[in-house]
């Protein structure tokens, strides 16, 4: 993932998109059949909250809010209900 953090967005909001929806497919499409991909979830949902915490972009705040959503209810399932929702959630 992304090595060094920063609170300040050194990268057009474009790239950020890019790199998220890598991420999103990893999670959509690779997870369903890839079990290494699924144990990677928990880290990839951490990445995003890290870009939402440096990017107020509104519609990636919007976009990576949904995504998160839904993240959550994957993890949910093999989690006690709720714990990754108060994880991710603020």
């Amino acid at each position: 993932m992304v090595g060094s953090r920063s609170t300040r967005p050194s990268a057009d909001v474009g790239y950020v998109f890019l790199f998220f929806y890598g991420l999103e497919r990893r999670v959509l499409v690779d997870a369903k059949s890839d079990p290494k991909a699924m144990t990677e979830v928990p880290a990839i949902a951490a990445e995003i909250e890290s870009l939402r915490s440096i990017y107020s972009n509104r519609s990636f705040q919007s976009y990576t809010r949904n995504f998160l959503d839904y993240v959550s209810t994957l993890e949910g399932s093999r989690r006690p209900s709720g714990e990754i929702r108060r994880r991710l959630r603020p």
